[in-house]
């Protein structure tokens, strides 16, 4: 019964109402509605533009799903005028179109995501990943290894949930076990602490091995979908720089909408406006480079005149709160692992019982 806000933003010469989340919203749908009304292959209904300025949860559903298929007219030829093969294929893309309608209501509540380390489109295969290319959305993240460290070597194409089932399985090893072997043990032994260690210096989700990744792999003006700490974002490649579409509902008064990701640390600045301007020919329209960025971060913060100071207090309130949930969602990720591993531990010790 959940019902979101929206707010209307600027976005390469035209006004785009996007939805807002709340607190426990289902962030993947509300991540995927927006690349979907930015690129302009959706429509909201007009009532809940003009008139309420919410949108139900259940409407967008059906927007999207209504989306899914329009965007796949392909399978609606008729059958008497393919060969074999088109059939076939044909066939394939139908059945994936009506399980993942299927499966859309699951966006609700989060998303099984399992990421690999070697690449940004790199995620294990599952129904829910399915969705994003059936729309023909690219899903990102920025968990990336140096492919010429340690890391690299040790961890190659194992996804996050093998690694800690790795870590897991070593810590319950007996030591019986873990000395039948000393030269095994010894090369178990130091790649766990590469895992672990990489692991805990990159529990933000987000390397610089990752920002120069999504920077080589992203299209210039590409709207996508990117992954971090169970969160899902809305990511728009601009000028060679990227940005995050600012949803939460605390941000609905801000005039700024955009957030460039260029920091792992999370020092990022404010951005205001995407546009486009007539280079004099009609029919050959350019993105403008506007001023575009508030330059909110603590050192321009000192510079700024008395009449802006209102708007960088809320501002920098705001990139706290967001550092805040961040580091919330990091703990819970580790809780998380901890819970896991008691569960393998009290499920070994019942087969040795």
């Amino acid at each position: 019964n959940e019902v979101f806000e929206l707010k209307t933003i600027p976005f390469l010469g035209r006004d785009v109402s996007v939805i807002l989340q709340n607190a426990n919203g289902p962030c993947p749908l509300l991540a995927i509605a927006n690349v979907l009304l930015l690129r302009n292959t959706i429509r909201l209904p007009a009532t809940c533009v003009e008139v309420t300025r919410t949108i139900h949860v259940q409407q967008i559903l059906s927007i999207v799903a209504e989306h899914m298929l329009d965007a796949n007219k392909e399978t609606k030829q008729p059958r008497d005028l393919l060969d074999k093969d088109q059939e076939m294929r044909i066939e394939t893309i139908r059945r994936n179109i009506s399980d993942a309608i299927s499966i859309l209501p699951k966006l609700l509540t989060g998303v099984d995501v399992n990421p690999r380390f070697a690449t940004c489109r790199a995620f294990e295969f599952t129904d829910e990943v399915a969705i994003f290319d059936l729309l023909d959305i690219s899903l990102f993240h920025g968990w990336i290894y140096d492919s010429r460290s340690e890391e690299a070597k040790c961890i190659g194409n194992m996804s996050y949930n093998q690694l800690v089932e790795r870590i897991i399985n070593w810590d319950v090893r007996g030591e019986q076990q873990k000395q039948q072997d000393q030269n095994q043990e010894g090369q178990d032994g130091r790649d766990i602490v590469i895992i672990r260690d990489f692991l805990e210096e990159s529990s933000s989700q987000l390397t610089t091995e990752g920002l120069f990744a999504l920077q080589e792999e992203m299209k210039e003006s590409e709207l996508a979908v990117f992954f971090r700490n169970n969160h899902f974002s809305t990511i728009f490649k601009y000028q060679n720089q990227l940005h995050l579409l600012m949803t939460d509902s605390g941000y609905k008064e801000m005039v700024e909408c955009w957030e460039t990701l260029t920091d792992v640390s999370g020092n990022n600045q404010f951005s205001t406006i995407f546009e486009r301007h007539d280079a004099g020919n009609n029919n050959n329209k350019q993105l403008a480079d506007l001023p575009m960025t508030s330059g909110l971060t603590q050192s321009a913060y000192k510079d700024m005149n008395r009449a802006d100071v209102d708007t960088a207090d809320f501002a920098l309130a705001l990139q706290l709160q967001e550092e805040e949930v961040i580091y919330g969602e990091q703990e819970a990720m580790k809780e998380q692992q901890r819970r896991r591993e008691r569960e393998i531990q009290l499920q070994r010790q019942r087969e040795r019982e």
